[in-house]
């Protein structure tokens, strides 16, 4: 049967349980500030992609702030395949998908961008960039500029 009624036999790590609770606080300390922070970085990336004449639109109108994830952005390259773009970004040195996290690896357009209503032809150009409070704001601009660079190749 072993210890703890056969179900998990074994010393508990207390020592873990207490650096995890430490750094539960330490992050709940700082969720709001990091939480508003992530959000302008992502602002900024809307800014920059999706200003006239860049071709790159955002994938909803709601605001950044708004029941959204501070460090998600999802725009919609106009003309271009997203794979191709991923590819490019990828030798350029950043890391992005294409389309919904849940059908990542799969050449067809987001379903949940065509259950938005985004015609399927321009969800196929569906980039989603994340990031956290780690990735600054330079890097962000870096980002904006290499992506903006393809798309003026591409078109």
């Amino acid at each position: 049967m072993g210890q703890e009624g056969g179900r998990r036999a074994g010393t508990q790590d207390v020592c873990g349980a207490v650096c995890l609770a430490a750094a539960a606080r330490a992050v709940c300390d700082e969720m709001d500030a990091t939480r508003r922070e992530v959000a302008s970085r992502a602002q900024l990336v809307y800014d920059r992609l999706c200003a006239p004449g860049t071709g790159i639109v955002p994938t909803t109108t709601a605001q950044v702030g708004d029941d959204r994830l501070p460090g998600l952005v999802s725009v919609l390259v106009c003309g271009v395949d997203s794979q191709t773009l991923v590819l490019k970004l990828d030798e350029a040195g950043y890391e992005v998908s294409a389309g919904s996290a849940c059908s990542s690896g799969a050449a067809e357009p987001s379903h949940v961008l065509v259950a938005m209503g985004i015609p399927r032809k321009e969800a196929a150009g569906s980039l989603r960039i994340s990031f956290d409070e780690r990735v600054s704001r330079e890097d962000l601009v870096g980002f904006c500029d290499a992506l903006l660079t393809l798309v003026d190749a591409c078109a």
